[in-house]
């Protein structure tokens, strides 16, 4: 290149005129130096791009996954807390029950056993009966 070529019109070099009267005075040097295109590999610049995304993507699926998480956290904790709560419900009300129960067993026991003794003397009361009937019978046929 020669030093010509990097030569630029000094639009401010004359006090008082305009940068069109500069343009239209004396001839003009425009740099006729040639910029380059860059060199991009623009597959892998895409690759690269698609890459990061997928990291965004991931990382955001991350954030909504540890929000999951510390969302289901506290409600299994919530949970847990309700069932020792109910747990110690229960507790108490058999422990307030048990009296009652030991009451409700011990009347049982006495009934049943008050009904398999009216049993046995039921039992007891229909030999007789069916023996008094066979007596009577036995009475009647001596009778005929």
């Amino acid at each position: 290149m020669s030093s010509d070529s990097n030569v630029f019109v000094d639009l401010t070099s004359s006090p008082g005129s305009s940068p069109r009267s500069a343009v239209r005075g004396a001839p003009a040097t425009v740099s006729t130096i040639e910029l380059a295109d860059p060199s991009f590999d623009l597959a892998g610049v895409r690759a690269s791009l698609s890459a990061l995304q997928q990291f965004i993507d991931q990382v955001e699926a991350l954030r909504e996954l540890r929000l999951d998480h510390a969302n289901l956290r506290r409600e299994f904790l919530a949970a847990r807390r309700s069932a020792e709560d109910l747990d110690r419900q229960l507790a108490d009300a058999a422990n307030a029950a048990s009296p009652y129960t030991l009451f409700c067993q011990r009347k049982y026991d006495l009934v049943r056993h008050q009904l398999e003794s009216t049993q046995t003397k039921l039992a007891e009361c229909l030999d007789a009966l069916q023996e008094r009937f066979d007596n009577s019978h036995e009475l009647e046929a001596c009778r005929l």
